[in-house]
């Protein structure tokens, strides 16, 4: 099925089983769950989280012909409106990646993806922890998603994606592409020559 196809290719990106713990199933509902856009430009936010599919197809012919060989408008991820929220977080790791990146540096996208993960308190759902209590994970992580969609978290971005010291705005009010640009400014202290 292209679908499971796809997501293994995302989840290679973030490297789900090589780290310290693995977290295929957090992944999961990561990606079963859809990103709604709150402030009018995260539409741009969804847009790059929806053109991973693209991405994928791209590099992989022999998917993109199993896509039409067996069609079904009902999971087309080519036409989907909304992204998950894996692919937001992949979308937005790569562009910490190349906002972050020097001429002699890897790609480390997976690693800003685990930052974001890490921020919105998601790394302790590994999937050993699913094992014990996948009830209760599947709802706190929810819980924190639909925080997440709704802007639910604090003024500093605390609760958020990108947690800032010393914020100039009320991030529940700053879009997503700014969040992440003060963030980085913040924290990796970016000075211009």
């Amino acid at each position: 099925m292209i679908e499971t196809s796809y997501f293994q290719w995302l989840c290679e990106i973030v490297h789900a089983d090589s780290m310290e713990k693995s977290y295929y199933i957090l992944c999961g509902e990561l990606f079963k769950y859809p990103f709604r856009v709150k402030a009018k430009m995260d539409i741009n936010r969804n847009n790059d989280g929806l053109e991973l599919a693209k991405d994928f197809f791209s590099e992989n012919e022999e998917a993109y012909n199993e896509y039409y060989l067996y069609y079904n408008p009902n999971t087309d991820l080519l036409k989907r409106k909304y992204c998950s929220m894996l692919e937001l977080f992949i979308g937005i790791a790569k562009h910490m990646n190349d906002e972050l990146m020097t001429e002699d540096s890897s790609d480390k996208t997976h690693k800003y993806f685990w930052e974001i993960i890490k921020n919105l308190e998601l790394d302790e759902f590994d999937d050993e922890k699913f094992g014990e209590e996948s009830g209760i994970s599947t709802v706190q992580i929810r819980d924190i998603l639909v925080n997440l969609n709704e802007r639910h978290y604090k003024k500093d971005g605390t609760g958020g994606m990108f947690p800032l010291k010393c914020p100039e705005k009320d991030q529940r009010k700053v879009e997503i592409w700014y969040q992440m640009q003060a963030y980085i400014n913040e924290k990796y202290k970016i000075v211009e020559e």
